[in-house]
């Protein structure tokens, strides 16, 4: 569970940086603005981050989930947490990343700069409604860690 919190915090800090600094700038005034992102010169690839980080928050909560399953005053707190996780994970996976395969393709996928816009622009809500859940998860988890680890009786009388 402490895994889980410290590094679903790493990936909402990294989430806030990448939204205020980086992502404001690539979707500030697109088409144009994608320069920033595609021009070798600048080389800000934000993928490598998520790539090594991405999974972690996810692997953590699933292990958090299972080692608290059978804690009474934990298991529903950890399967918000890990529905939140999961969501966050499947929207990115069938989502996110496939808009901005579009966004940073080279003739932006075929697409006018007002579509080009519109599409960076879902994107940015629906990145404001994960990091949502990304704080929901964590703030759940903080709870639940100060939740008793008193074990469910049907487990011990299964147990026993």
């Amino acid at each position: 569970l402490w895994a889980h919190i410290i590094f679903t915090a790493i990936t909402f800090g990294g989430s806030i940086y990448e939204t205020m600094v980086i992502n404001s700038v690539w979707y500030s005034a697109l088409p144009g603005s994608l320069g920033f992102m595609t021009n070798p010169e600048y080389s800000v690839k934000p993928g490598r981050f998520w790539q090594g980080l991405g999974p972690i928050p996810f692997l953590s909560a699933l292990l958090a989930l299972v080692f608290n399953l059978f804690i009474r005053n934990r298991r529903g707190l950890m399967l918000i947490s890990f529905a939140c996780v999961l969501i966050i994970g499947m929207s990115t996976i069938f989502y996110f990343v496939p808009i901005l395969k579009i966004i940073f393709s080279p003739d932006g996928g075929g697409r006018t700069g007002e579509e080009l816009t519109q599409l960076a622009l879902n994107w940015k809500n629906g990145t404001w409604l994960r990091m949502a859940l990304l704080l929901l998860s964590l703030v759940v988890s903080i709870v639940a860690i100060g939740r008793s680890t008193e074990r469910s009786k049907l487990i011990d009388t299964q147990i026993t």
